[in-house]
């Protein structure tokens, strides 16, 4: 099978690297950054000429029931308290960082990750919207991209619409495994027919053909090619991060993605779909 990708790329990603999840990652954060630090970053980014566009990111922690795979900051309660007193100092906290950005600055990008940021509810996550677009130049463009990470497990018919309304052009969701017995070693039960039932329309079509690619390629992982390409959906595999019985791989490593094109892991892989509401 030929490659379709560029030997001076796979030197150059090849090898270790941190999570990627944030921005900057983790490893730029120490106890000897300053809040004067922070505002002098923030100045800077809005000198040059112009009005450079932000990319905004909210976190939203918050999870009914722990997926036992996730590394992510989060907190687990059923306690509506909790998430209320979260964002209320989050609002607050839109409000203190805005006064360092030019409100004229075009919001291009904007995700909310988590957690899950739909354990808020569609009032709440329109109201932080609502904020955000208070201090900032939210735009409705359909070039934008403002994205939300979401849960099937708890996403109901109404729900979409409603992130819609709010402002949201993107949803990011992602299967780990459809095998039941690594879903429940996992403690994230959610079958194909969930997935796929998700989203509307042509959406919904291409999340079942892309579901069904990857219960295929259980059978035969030489065929990721083929069904990548095939795909309406960003479809693409990677190795199960292996935290079960002792067998967690090193952390931080993470091999190119075209390895995992050519190479996928028998056991399975994950289905990651990002697409449009």
């Amino acid at each position: 099978m030929g490659s379709e990708f560029e030997p001076e790329l796979l030197r150059r990603y090849g090898g270790n690297a941190p999570r990627y999840t944030s921005y900057p990652t983790a490893m730029q954060f120490h106890g000897g950054i300053t809040l004067d630090d922070y505002a002098q970053a923030a100045a800077r980014s809005g000198s040059v000429a112009g009005l450079p566009p932000l990319s905004l990111y909210v976190h939203i922690p918050f999870c009914a029931d722990p997926c036992y795979y996730c590394a992510c900051n989060r907190v687990i309660t059923r306690q509506a308290s909790v998430a209320t007193n979260y964002v209320t100092r989050l609002l607050k906290e839109i409000e203190l960082r805005s006064r360092l950005f030019d409100p004229a600055r075009p919001v291009e990008q904007l995700h909310f990750g988590g957690g899950t940021p739909t354990y808020l509810g569609s009032a709440v996550l329109a109201e932080i919207m609502g904020v955000i677009g208070r201090y900032h130049a939210l735009s409705e463009a359909p070039a934008r991209d403002y994205s939300i990470e979401i849960d099937p497990r708890t996403v109901r018919a109404d729900t979409l619409s409603s992130l819609r309304a709010a402002g949201f052009n993107r949803l990011s969701l992602g299967v780990q495994d459809f095998d039941e017995v690594v879903q429940r070693a996992i403690n994230r039960r959610q079958s194909a027919t969930m997935v796929a039932d998700v989203p509307l329309g042509q959406l919904r079509s291409d999340l079942r053909t892309a579901a069904s690619d990857a219960q295929e390629l259980r059978k035969d992982p030489r065929a990721c090619h083929r069904h990548a390409s095939r795909s309406h959906c960003a479809l693409w595999l990677r190795p199960h991060a292996r935290a079960i019985q002792g067998s967690a791989p090193v952390r931080g490593r993470r091999p190119p993605r075209c390895q995992f094109a050519h190479q996928p892991d028998r056991s399975g892989g994950t289905l990651a779909v990002d697409r449009g509401l």
